[in-house]
């Protein structure tokens, strides 16, 4: 169950981050069937220097899920950003592993 956060400058009020979320989703359940749902989360920022969106997407370590799993999906979440995000914002997206400890439950 993959966790994608997002911390934007609040000058980015027109992005639909639910759709966003929802197309990120798509992709990654695209990409990997065993993903399931994508616990999701947007946090406003009011005080920032320069706008930019943030975007950390945390996932459970899987033996499929090697680098090269990692590199093309990080390719295609790019793909995704580049629909929502204004061309003048500064963007970035660290896809990663959960820590060794991570603990979830499962709807």
């Amino acid at each position: 169950m993959p966790q994608i956060n997002m911390k934007y400058s609040s000058d980015l009020k027109t992005i639909d981050f639910h759709r966003f979320f929802i197309d990120m989703e798509i992709i990654i359940n695209e990409h990997d069937s065993t993903a399931g749902i994508c616990k999701s989360r947007a946090y406003p920022a009011d005080i920032y220097h320069h706008t930019h969106i943030d975007i950390s997407i945390l996932m459970i370590k899987k033996k499929h899920r090697d680098e090269s799993f990692m590199h093309n999906l990080q390719e295609k979440l790019i793909l995704v950003c580049k629909n929502y995000i204004p061309k003048n914002c500064l963007y970035s997206l660290n896809l990663a592993f959960s820590g060794e400890y991570y603990f979830t439950t499962n709807p």
